[in-house]
């Protein structure tokens, strides 16, 4: 990947638009109070636990609809996803942003954003289960803009909290889309069949 290159070797244009983008998010952050209450909400709501609940609730639901193949879909790209953010932290071992007056700390590494993989493959996951199981066209197209939102509030989040990058985030977006696309591929969650619906239309 061309960003993981750039940040292994700490590219300075790379790491001009990360500070210019960074650096007045987390100021903004430090002069409302509120927000930063609401931005670790945010935190906490879409970290590693809440994923995990999320998911789980998500392969439940699928596996008792007996679509078994989107099961093990979900849960390899999920997993795949999370995998790949840990080894990638492990192999970069970037630091994270540091400021004069921090929002927020975290001690592990930076890169990829374990947030943002994660919530871009959840709701890459919700997509394509969305786009195969429903039919209802304004349920469908209120799922696919709640989950961009997601993707994007969180994202933002991690910014703001100064805890990450721009490319920290990009990056996670990349890992996420890497292995949905690559999962489309290799075990489609569905064969060439006519598709039950979850939701009548």
């Amino acid at each position: 990947m061309l960003l993981a290159g750039l940040v292994h070797l700490a590219w300075s244009p790379l790491q001009a638009v990360d500070s210019d983008v960074g650096a007045p998010a987390e100021a903004w952050s430090l002069q409302h109070v509120v927000a930063v209450r609401v931005l670790l909400a945010i935190e906490t709501v879409f970290g590693t636990l809440g994923t995990v609940l999320y998911v789980s609730v998500l392969l439940i639901v699928l596996w008792l609809h007996e679509h078994r193949r989107a099961v093990v879909w979900s849960a390899s790209v999920m997993v795949g996803t999370s995998v790949t953010t840990t080894a990638s932290k492990l192999l970069f071992r970037r630091q994270r942003p540091q400021w004069d007056d921090s929002v927020h700390t975290l001690t592990s590494y930076s890169f990829p954003s374990g947030h943002a993989s994660g919530i871009a493959s959840g709701m890459g996951v919700l997509i394509v289960l969305v786009t195969l199981y429903v039919h209802r066209t304004s349920v469908r197209r209120a799922i696919l803009a709640a989950a961009a939102v997601l993707v994007v509030m969180v994202g933002a989040d991690r910014i703001l909290l100064g805890v990450h990058n721009l490319s920290d985030v990009v990056a996670g977006y990349a890992v996420a889309g890497i292995w949905v696309y690559s999962m489309l591929a290799l075990y489609p969650p569905e064969v060439a069949r006519r598709i039950p619906r979850m939701i009548d239309s």
